[in-house]
């Protein structure tokens, strides 16, 4: 790539190390994900991430939710095979001593209060989806906030020495929104400093010194007297070279979004954090 922009040597390219290689990565999911609901949902990683507390709430994580659903999926069954044997009063009660005695605190707050409700919960998508409700909206919530982000492709930019382009699928008006650009906070720049260290890390006498910022900078926004960084997350819009004069055809802003923050741009980076 690089000897087809400059026809040199890769190591004399002005653009070496300026920008990423490795692109057309693409991701597959695992289920079905209807439209409108959240890709990510922040419930923690593992047994590490609980926090300790009075609030049992705070204490969930995917793997209290994988748990609970498999218990989930064994109470439907139960009471599904023996529906004509058990009174309603006899499933209150094997419900009631399942989730008050048997299981901890977290995996019964994942679950509703009554057992009529058990099928439902599975039929919607299981814990999670029951938890966070918020992680799927309706059709009409889309048409109100929703965004779209596919007016634009990445392809080999025609800028030299850029790497990858933004390239629009459609024309556009002037002042249409081309695309959005959600951003992840990174308080301190420092923390993508790549540091060569002399002697074992578990010193405290260790030498070390930065050898440079990770590629991952290159990719966000940011003014050289503030310490923080804001990465965007859609890829293409992230790709939108910069050109000066009257080559540029696209201006960055502040979203007007109802959906944005702007109460965020009066906070401190350290208060962000």
């Amino acid at each position: 790539q690089f000897q087809e922009e400059g026809g040199k040597d890769k190591e004399m390219h002005p653009g070496r190390g300026a920008y990423s290689t490795y692109n057309h990565v693409t991701f597959s999911t695992r289920q079905f994900v209807p439209a409108g609901m959240e890709l990510f949902i922040g419930i923690g990683k593992g047994p590490s991430d609980r926090n300790i507390g009075d609030n049992e709430e705070v204490l969930q994580n995917r793997f209290d939710h994988n748990r609970a659903d498999e218990i989930l999926d064994h109470m439907v069954s139960f009471f599904t095979n023996h529906e004509s044997k058990l009174t309603e009063q006899s499933k209150t009660d094997i419900y009631d001593f399942l989730t008050n005695d048997v299981m901890g605190a977290t995996l019964s707050s994942l679950l509703p209060q009554a057992h009529d409700k058990l099928q439902a919960i599975k039929d919607m998508g299981g814990t999670t989806l029951y938890k966070n409700p918020r992680v799927l909206v309706d059709q009409e919530w889309l048409d109100m906030h929703g965004h779209c982000i596919d007016n634009i492709v990445p392809q080999r930019s025609t800028i030299v020495n850029a790497g990858m382009g933004a390239f629009a699928k459609r024309s556009f008006t002037k002042g249409e929104v081309v695309t959005i650009l959600p951003l992840l906070f990174i308080a301190d720049k420092k923390n993508l400093d790549m540091k060569h260290v002399v002697g074992s890390m578990n010193q405290e006498s260790g030498d070390e010194h930065v050898v440079a910022p990770q590629l991952l900078l290159n990719y966000c926004f940011g003014h050289p007297q503030s310490s923080m960084a804001l990465l965007p997350v859609v890829t293409a819009g992230s790709l939108i070279n910069h050109q000066s004069g009257r080559k540029s055809n696209v201006q960055l802003q502040w979203s007007k979004s109802r959906m944005q923050r702007s109460d965020l741009l009066q906070v401190s980076p350290e208060h962000l954090n």
